[in-house]
């Protein structure tokens, strides 16, 4: 091939790829669906990364929570039921009849989940539940808020990260992993306290775990 033809020959690449390029669908919902649809291939929902077989808590935790909360609302935008599906697979692979978390096969009912990241997937099992009416859901939810009445504060009544009596650590985001969740209760179940409480673990978390020269708030 003489330099004038590879040259031909590699322009009409280039053009190639540019129209498919132009052509190709880059909105947020499609990107969302791809990788919805690349981890449902994937994966099974009963081993929804990450689910190491040494860490018992993987099956349940605020990054599967993350994930299917984003899956949930990209079926709310397209109606696809493929979705909904999955997520009632995980669900129902989770956490047994009676609402507790199985968080292997081998230790059902196990909550040794770590401290506050516990709560994230709630908001998922509560949007999931109003709109499916799903009994495993009503009680997985009711048995985590009410251990939240045991979990440890600080002097201030900031919950601290793993919520044990030797826990004194507070974590930036614990007010991701519970403030939503317990906001999202209140409004349901008419509770303007608990609301309060998650106005109040913000507001003192601000004030306590920022940094005064850069004005960003630490991680823990």
């Amino acid at each position: 091939m003489s330099p004038g033809e590879f040259k031909e020959t590699a322009m009409q690449n280039y053009a190639d790829v540019t129209n498919v390029v132009k052509n190709y669908d880059t909105s947020p919902i499609e990107y969302a669906r791809k990788m919805c649809d690349t981890v449902m291939f994937e994966n099974d929902p009963s081993k929804l990364p990450p689910c190491f077989v040494d860490l018992p808590q993987s099956r349940y935790s605020y990054v599967q929570g993350m994930f299917l909360l984003g899956m949930f609302r990209v079926y709310e935008a397209l109606g696809d039921v493929r979705y909904i599906n999955y997520i009632g697979e995980w669900i129902n692979t989770v956490i047994d009849e009676e609402g507790y978390v199985n968080e292997t096969y081998e230790h059902p009912r196990c909550l040794n989940v770590a401290g506050l990241d516990k709560y994230q997937p709630l908001l998922l099992l509560m949007k999931y539940n109003e709109m499916f009416e799903n009994g495993r859901c009503t009680k997985a939810v009711s048995i985590l808020i009410d251990m939240l009445k045991k979990h440890k504060t600080t002097k201030m009544g900031i919950y601290t990260q793993e919520g044990t009596e030797r826990s004194v650590g507070v974590f930036l985001n614990g007010v991701y992993m519970l403030c939503p969740t317990i906001s999202l209760y209140a409004k349901v179940n008419d509770l303007p306290k608990l609301f309060e409480v998650a106005v109040n673990q913000i507001i003192a978390i601000n004030a306590n775990v920022r940094d005064k020269e850069t004005g960003l708030l630490y991680h823990a």
